[in-house]
């Protein structure tokens, strides 16, 4: 259905399961209106997926704005029902892929929002959780699962095979790891680490801080290198937990890659609270905002999920 209306609208009057009423529904519903949105609008010699063709088919504008330079925070805006989406013509050419593809995905909780709904969905259609759903849905939109699966067949998981997927499908590294996570939690599980303080520690105001650096290894507070991010698959979840802001040894493969600015590959053993093993790592170190972080790929060994899966068999068997 095109119109001011958006995608989302035309996709829930036509879905045959109808409107979602748990979780599982809700990604289902989710994983439809994807279908739908490459369906209708013709995509073929994929990859990469060619939004202007959903915009054209939907009778929607992609409109560039700056956002950073107008310090909004934000990096897109849904204006579906004035037949555009806004996305921040300073990012990146995979950022911005990303975000019009994020926009596309709140056009079906729009159309959610316009509906009742139990409230055991609410934190996913109007609370915080909505942007998680979105990100996850703009994945599988830009890299659709099945034409995902061939890639990581031929090229396996990894993130030197995420970077040559990536650039066929026209996404960021982190959004095709993160991707590779979510259609292999398994065999995968992402940390972003970075040097910093515990919570706990006094911090300084903004006019101190050179005064703490200098005062570091003196007996104050040292930064140590900590969890800043996780995404550890959903299959893993079940198994293992990783506090924020968790500090690694200093002498592991993923301090020495942030250290030394090199990427390192290796098997460690590592206590991370509820991670406790040992697993093949890789550890690459990349900058945001002109600080060093390190992007940090764990393996998981087949025998990790052992015990989840003849608990399942128990289950079905009885």
């Amino acid at each position: 259905m095109k119109g001011p209306e958006g995608p989302g609208y035309g996709f829930i009057q036509q879905y045959e399961h109808g409107l979602p009423e748990t979780r599982k529904e809700l990604s289902r519903c989710v994983g439809a209106y994807v279908e739908f949105l490459l369906e209708e609008s013709g995509q073929e010699d994929l990859p990469p997926v060619d939004l202007d063709a959903i915009f054209d088919h939907f009778s929607l504008q992609a409109m560039e704005g700056n956002f950073k330079e107008a310090s909004l925070g934000i990096e897109g805006a849904n204006l579906a029902e004035m037949g555009m989406i806004v996305f921040d013509s300073s990012d990146i050419q995979t950022r911005q892929r990303f975000t019009q593809a994020h926009e596309l995905l709140e056009c079906l909780i729009v159309a959610l929002e316009g509906n009742r709904y139990p409230s055991s969905l609410e934190s996913y259609i109007e609370g915080k959780k909505k942007e998680r759903l979105c990100n996850w849905g703009a994945g599988r939109l830009l890299m659709p699962e099945d034409l995902f699966h061939e890639f990581v067949c031929e090229y396996g998981i990894g993130i030197n095979a995420a970077e040559t997927i990536a650039r066929a499908f026209q996404t960021s590294r982190l959004a095709t790891l993160r991707h590779m996570v979510n259609c292999y939690p398994k065999r995968c599980g992402l940390i972003i680490w970075k040097r910093a303080h515990k919570p706990t520690d006094s911090v300084p105001s903004p006019n101190q801080r050179e005064l703490w650096d200098d005062l570091e290894g003196t007996g104050g507070p040292e930064k140590e290198v900590r969890v800043q991010w996780q995404d550890l698959g959903r299959k893993a979840r079940r198994e293992v937990y990783v506090p924020d802001n968790k500090s690694i040894d200093s002498d592991s493969l993923i301090a020495r890659a942030l250290e030394a600015e090199e990427a390192e590959v290796g098997r460690e053993r590592v206590d991370l609270g509820g991670l406790t093993g040992e697993f093949k790592i890789e550890a690459v170190p990349f900058s945001t905002e002109d600080e060093p972080h390190v992007l940090s790929l764990f393996h998981w060994p087949s025998k990790m999920f052992a015990a989840q899966e003849a608990q399942s068999d128990f289950y079905e068997a009885h």
